[in-house]
């Protein structure tokens, strides 16, 4: 397994990943999320995927997509004014859970936040 950048050509798996995970957004909090399709459409995919401010990794079993991970750079918080990241979604495939790829895609990611 190994851990790379998410280009434009994985819209298909990502966009399949961001639907489960956005539906169990809506079945915990359907009084704050609704049914969406496609959470991201393409054109909002590429640029998330290309923004300088954003790290899009994903982890990578035997030329399968298991995981998924955004995390944006942002220049405040609500306390302070400095550089935040903060991690907008993290899905791994229910077939590989259990497996630490969360964990990988969540210390590349810091590691990537602090070089930033």
């Amino acid at each position: 397994m190994f851990i790379r950048d998410i280009t434009i050509h994985d819209y298909d798996v990502v966009d399949g990943y961001m639907q489960k995970l956005h539906n169990l957004h809506v079945k915990a909090r359907p009084d704050l999320y609704v049914y969406l399709e496609h959470p991201y459409s393409e054109e909002d995919f590429k640029i998330k995927v290309e923004d300088n401010n954003c790290i899009s990794i994903l982890a990578e079993n035997n030329g399968i997509i298991v995981g998924i991970c955004f995390v944006s750079i942002r220049n405040k918080s609500n306390m302070v004014v400095k550089k935040i990241a903060y991690m907008d979604e993290l899905y791994v495939n229910e077939k590989f859970r259990h497996m630490g790829i969360a964990k990988k895609l969540y210390l590349e990611a810091e590691n990537r936040a602090i070089q930033m």
